[in-house]
């Protein structure tokens, strides 16, 4: 066989093969996920409600309280444990609540080791401090198998405000090092918050891993009973590309939150439910 023939035929198997162990999840919530695709795991004190009402549709309220020890995770598995040369994508919609404690970062969406607790082999966006003016900071941050931890400021933001999450990591075949960016946008506007810029998260010598993606609970002193609340929808992952097709949010604004009274509500309680993998 012509080599140059050979090498055409050997990309396209190559590329083939990388598509179908290519995976995607985009969680809209327009049905409760719950103990079917998504598990929920609450040893400490956080909350993860499904919320639906005909007027607003369906999301996820979240009440999350750090913890030292007890780990409180909203998760959907995935399809392998990837490390740090995996390039990957995630997406969420959130509102934060003006009725949070925001004396410190309490919550966190990414991803996770499912058998690490909340310091270890995790990256993710940190949110819930407060900094001078504004209600809350969105953080980005890395915690490796080393135990090193590090961290880029994505954006300061107002309370009652629907955000979008843009996260971008990658692995940089010319030095070896992990990448990431994430941007914050205001929705329906789609105008630019803040971002990390390209950021260096993980180095050619270290490593991390994770299987799932989703929310959790902050590791850390538990500063305050009162949680970090926040209205959650349309989280996306994706080994593919960014999502293409986003929708708008289920996320009402605080006038409106009377109206969830008519609506249903399913709240997670202290207990691992079971995924069934999707097909």
């Amino acid at each position: 066989m012509n080599r140059r023939i050979y090498l055409v035929l050997l990309c396209v198997i190559v590329m083939f093969v990388a598509k179908i162990k290519a995976e995607t999840i985009f969680e809209t919530f327009n049905t409760d996920p719950t103990g079917s695709t998504w598990t929920c795991r609450i040893d400490g004190n956080s909350t993860f409600t499904y919320t639906y009402s005909a007027s607003t549709g369906g999301y996820l309220n979240v009440g999350f309280i750090r913890d030292l020890t007890k780990v409180d995770r909203y998760t959907t598995a995935l399809d392998a444990t990837y490390d740090r040369t995996k390039e990957y994508w995630w997406e969420m919609d959130m509102q934060m609540d003006s009725t949070s404690y925001f004396g410190t970062k309490m919550g966190s969406t990414g991803v996770f080791k499912s058998d690490a607790n909340n310091a270890r082999s995790n990256m993710v966006g940190e949110y819930g401090y407060k900094t001078g003016i504004y209600s809350h900071r969105i953080d980005w941050l890395v915690y490796l198998d080393s135990g090193v931890v590090r961290y880029a400021v994505a954006s300061d933001c107002a309370n009652d405000v629907t955000l979008r999450l843009k996260t971008h990591y990658w692995w940089s075949v010319e030095d070896s090092n992990g990448y990431v960016k994430m941007d914050v946008y205001d929705i329906p506007t789609d105008t630019l918050l803040g971002t990390t810029g390209r950021f260096c998260a993980v180095k050619a010598t270290e490593s991390v891993s994770y299987d799932t993606f989703g929310l959790a609970n902050k590791f850390g002193t538990p500063y305050s009973a009162i949680p970090l609340r926040a209205k959650i929808d349309n989280l996306y992952f994706s080994t593919e590309g960014s999502n293409a097709n986003p929708v708008t949010p289920f996320i009402p604004e605080p006038a409106t939150m009377c109206l969830l009274a008519l609506g249903g509500i399913h709240i997670c309680t202290r207990r691992t439910q079971r995924r069934i993998k999707k097909e």
